[in-house]
Order: C-alpha cells, then sequence, then structure tokens
C-alpha cells in the first residue's frame, strides 16, 4: 500500500531518511563516527560506514571533510 501511494517501499523510506540523518549528524554536530552510530542504533561503527558507502559512494569522514 506504501508503494502504491509513494512509489517507494517502506525499506526504501526508512533508508533514505537514515542516511538523510547520518548527512545531518555528519555535516551539524561534533559527533564522532561511533556516537553517530550508536545514536541511530547501528551494530557499530562499521555497519554504518558501510550502509554509508554504499549509499554515497564514500565514507562517513570523507563526506563529513568536503565541506
Amino acid at each position: 500500500m506504501i508503494k502504491d501511494i509513494s512509489g517507494t517501499t517502506v525499506n526504501d523510506h526508512i533508508t533514505s531518511l537514515l542516511y538523510k540523518e547520518i548527512c545531518n549528524l555528519l555535516k551539524q554536530s561534533d559527533m564522532t563516527m561511533g556516537e553517530i552510530a550508536n545514536h541511530l542504533h547501528f551494530s557499530d561503527q562499521s555497519a554504518m560506514t558501510n550502509f554509508f558507502k554504499m549509499k554515497a559512494g564514500m565514507t562517513p569522514l570523507a563526506y563529513r571533510n568536503q565541506g
């Protein structure tokens, strides 16, 4: 039903929201990668980094440092 309305699956929507929140925290906070991973309930920092690299094509640190 959600896909019929929005054109995306619930999983796609959640993934998009999670990615946007990581981006926001990387740019707007001074939280460490580990703190962001913990805050967003990833099993560990490596899991968050792998998720982010899959979506962004770069590491979270590279994203943060690009200004």
